[in-house]
């Protein structure tokens, strides 16, 4: 009994009726179509974890992407009310030069009282402060988690901005919950960034992650 099957019945790209270029470079779609893979606008490219005074992030800057975002998740000082900080490195090596400007404003409320304030700022700093008015208590069950965006690192001809989120305790968790935003250059010259360094004002970071993504434009 001959039920039609084929003799052959593996299936081939010369088989398939879908239009497109079918070759390693495509893929088929839902509508039967061969169609090229493109990279997504927003990529992971890097992630880290704190063990001491700071993690430096090197050689992912590139010309796909125009700007990166850095998350920063859980950081938790070594000493109670340290500074969370960022410098911008060139050549693989962390620029320390007085050359960094940064303004922000913050929300500080004191969960005690109800006070609260302000705005601050420092001009020719040797980093960049990623939290304004208040550094960051270390006590149990507090952190700072921010958002950093750093913009066209590898322009010759630009110097190089960045903004700024983040959130945290000062001194317990009953004293003061601050949340800040803001952002700053560094203005010694218009040389390209290899990379960053997060880093502790003193002491270690005890835990905390760094995640890196490159944003096209």
């Amino acid at each position: 009994l001959d039920l039609g099957v084929p003799s052959d019945s593996t299936v081939s790209l010369a088989k398939l009726t879908a239009t497109g270029t079918k070759n390693s470079t495509t893929f088929l779609r839902g509508d039967n179509t061969f169609a090229a893979v493109t990279s997504p606008d927003f990529v992971k490219l890097a992630s880290g974890s704190f063990s001491s005074n700071s993690l430096s992030f090197d050689g992912y800057f590139s010309s796909t992407y125009s700007h990166y975002k850095i998350i920063l998740t859980d950081l938790i000082p070594s000493t109670n009310n340290n500074g969370i900080e960022m410098r911008y490195r060139i050549s693989d090596s962390d620029v320390t030069t007085s050359d960094y400007n940064n303004v922000g404003q913050h929300g500080a409320i004191n969960l005690g009282t109800g006070a609260s304030d302000g705005t601050s700022s420092a001009e020719g700093g040797s980093k960049f402060i990623l939290q304004q008015g208040y550094a960051v208590s270390n006590a149990s069950g507090l952190c700072l988690n921010a958002e950093l965006t750093i913009f066209n690192p590898l322009s010759t001809s630009l110097y190089k901005h960045y903004h700024y989120k983040s959130s945290c305790h000062y001194s317990s968790a009953t004293g003061y919950w601050v949340t800040s935003s803001g952002g700053g250059y560094y203005d010694a010259n218009t040389t390209a960034l290899s990379g960053f360094t997060i880093l502790n004002s003193a002491g270690n970071i005890t835990s905390g992650n760094v995640y890196l993504y490159g944003v096209k434009a």
